[in-house]
């Protein structure tokens, strides 16, 4: 249970059986362009330094509960104590979870705090996870990817052009606020080829590395979102 299937942190898409069980395997490096699993290898990463760096996470004092959708795990150790509790269900679900000690306890991941008076009443949506700490612990750096129905269909003007065209793009945007625009060029198989934050309110892009089939570009500002496909010759 502690070994990681090569990759696995960021779902290894290669049978372990190709091109024999013992045989090395390719190393999709690309995996870290595609945010998701950016995301997930992020939160991997978070979870090892926990257990590298914190004594609690790697003891043997610790109580579990696993007979209900929400599972709870709690582990002690004289410097710190953690509660870790997640949803395994499709519905939302409420839980009631009594902590170790009352007081101020810290969420790994978001960086937020409750203060503990008693029991303390959750509403996990599903799959929704939470781990606190009663001591304060540097919030990880992890990919913060937003979910498709949080965007919004941005109403700006944008022209690209020439289109279709075999060396540059062209891209004219109007109606748009002059703050930072992640623009990300997708092909047809929903792989990201070039992602990038720019101040811009017209660029031209080279696209001359570019194999010849269509393509999206994708500009996104806050929850504002909007793309237009193009051909590459």
């Amino acid at each position: 249970p502690k070994m990681i299937w090569q990759f696995g942190e960021q779902g290894y898409d290669i049978s372990i059986d190709f091109p024999c069980r013992v045989c090395n395997k390719p190393i999709l490096w690309h995996y870290l362009q595609e945010n998701s699993r950016k995301r997930l290898y992020d939160v991997y990463k978070a979870i090892i330094n926990l257990r590298k760096n914190h004594d609690v996470f790697t003891g043997d004092d610790f109580t579990y509960s696993l007979n209900q959708a929400v599972k709870t795990l709690k582990l002690n150790n004289p410097n710190m104590n953690a509660v870790v509790l997640a949803n395994f269900d499709v519905d939302n679900k409420d839980k009631q979870m009594a902590f170790q000690h009352q007081g101020w306890w810290y969420e790994y991941f978001s960086g937020d705090s409750i203060n503990v008076t008693g029991n303390y009443n959750f509403t996990l949506g599903p799959g929704e996870y939470r781990l606190y700490t009663d001591t304060k612990l540097s919030m990880p750096s992890i990919l913060n990817t937003v979910n498709i129905n949080d965007y919004e269909m941005a109403n700006w003007e944008v022209e690209i052009y020439p289109n279709p065209s075999a060396n540059i793009l062209n891209v004219d945007i109007k109606g748009c606020e002059n703050q930072k625009i992640k623009y990300t060029i997708i092909n047809s198989s929903g792989k990201i080829i070039k992602q990038e934050n720019k101040f811009m309110k017209e660029m031209t892009l080279n696209i001359e590395d570019l194999k010849q089939g269509n393509y999206y570009l994708i500009l996104e500002q806050n929850n504002n979102i909007i793309s237009k496909e193009f051909i590459k010759l």
